[in-house]
């Protein structure tokens, strides 16, 4: 039907971020953590991670009357790879930052867009994304073999606006 698209896609998915924390104050009992108070003003940590994956999906087009549409997008990662590294920058016993490494065991990303179709060549849409990867919990530091097994897991949501124009006649062509 015309007022139903589907479609199938396969594709590759980078996604890297830096996170740094300043400061550090202690709350609890140990006497041994931030004594003394370090500033506000000092990094203290820094987190890297970039995640790698496959993408594999469909999506739909749902064409209503008077220009209005309503797009989804579903992606399932069935392979995904964490690559990373903390820097503790105030430790003399972690002079190299510490490598973090896992393998993403349920992979999610989803997608939605309601759109109006102003003109053949404007059109403005409200939109809404999810995207989930996370780990198995058996991953971790591959310095510290000791340590208790991280589970990580990165979750991102939010909503958007998104306008388009199209350059050009768009009237139908009579080939």
């Amino acid at each position: 039907s015309e007022s139903l698209r589907l479609g199938f896609f396969a594709g590759y998915f980078y996604y890297s971020e830096r996170l740094n924390a300043f400061g550090c104050t202690q709350t609890a009992a140990n006497p041994f953590i931030c004594n003394p108070q370090i500033p506000s003003s000092v990094n203290v940590i820094s987190e890297s991670t970039t995640w790698n994956a496959m993408r594999l999906g469909g999506n739909t087009t749902w064409i209503f009357r008077n220009g209005l549409s309503l797009t989804t997008e579903f992606a399932w990662l069935p392979y995904a790879n964490l690559s990373g590294a903390d820097f503790h920058r105030l430790r003399p016993d972690l002079i190299q930052p510490v490598p973090e490494t896992a393998i993403a065991v349920f992979n999610v990303q989803l997608e939605a867009l309601l759109n109006y179709q102003f003109s053949p060549n404007f059109a403005a849409g409200l939109g809404a994304r999810y995207w989930r990867i996370g780990s198995d919990g058996k991953s971790g530091a591959a310095a510290f073999p000791e340590v208790q097994a991280i589970n990580f897991r990165t979750e991102r949501y939010g909503g958007f606006i998104q306008l388009s124009y199209k350059f050009g006649d768009l009237r139908p062509s009579r080939y």
